[in-house]
């Protein structure tokens, strides 16, 4: 299987990307490459930090940054043709080693972690906005850790049903939409995983079954890359 890590960066946090991808060499092995996405504008300023990485320059158009890195999580079969994705963030540091196996499994299944909302209620901001883009109840919270793993087949299979539904890709749909409704990215991914692409994963209820040890540790992006040294 081939497997690639994505980055989503710019410019305020590149010194974040710099700390996350030294923990990535150190304990990282078995995937193809790193792949980051970032403005025109900051790639030799990312290359500067993110050495052999292969660096996709993407326009962001004054969109608000916070959701179009969103939308660039939504699209990233569209930046690699890995048959894997790992999402890494800037902030998250990695821990102990991995390697694709970390996250999964033999017969091929990513695992995937949830938490029915009852049991999270802090988290109860990210369900309507993901019933009203799925049109759907959905009864759990999917953002449970980092990081999230997707086959490409998924990522594929999500365009053509948003397509089908709005006329429009996932990724268009959150920048369309996605400050208005208020929608979380992972939120919306695994919500409808859940209810149209079940099959490709092995689903983990964090609330009865038990799961592997965490494997990044996350960090605040605003309280400045001093919170880890």
């Amino acid at each position: 299987m081939i497997v690639d890590i994505l980055y989503k960066t710019y410019r305020a946090d590149i010194p974040w990307l710099n700390e996350s991808l030294k923990t990535l060499r150190r304990y990282w092995s078995g995937h193809r490459r790193v792949v980051v996405v970032c403005p025109p504008e900051e790639v030799e300023s990312v290359r500067r930090v993110a050495g052999d990485t292969h660096i996709v320059p993407v326009d962001e158009q004054g969109i608000r940054g916070y959701i179009f890195q969103q939308a660039v999580k939504l699209n990233a079969h569209h930046y690699t043709d890995a048959d894997y994705v790992v999402y890494g963030d800037c902030d998250c540091m990695w821990i102990r080693p991995v390697s694709p196996e970390t996250y999964i499994r033999k017969d091929g299944l990513p695992e995937m972690l949830f938490t029915p909302y009852e049991a999270v209620p802090e988290a109860i901001q990210w369900k309507r906005p993901t019933e009203t883009a799925l049109q759907h109840e959905v009864f759990a919270e999917f953002m449970r850790r980092h990081p999230l793993v997707y086959h490409k087949r998924t990522l594929h299979k999500m365009d053509k049903w948003f397509l089908e539904k709005y006329g429009m890709p996932a990724s268009q749909l959150m920048l369309r939409h996605g400050q208005d409704w208020g929608l979380s990215e992972f939120n919306l991914m695994g919500a409808w995983a859940w209810y149209h692409a079940h099959e490709d994963f092995h689903w983990i209820n964090t609330t009865t079954d038990s799961w592997s040890p965490d494997t990044v540790k996350q960090y605040w992006s605003y309280g400045g890359v001093g919170q880890i040294r």
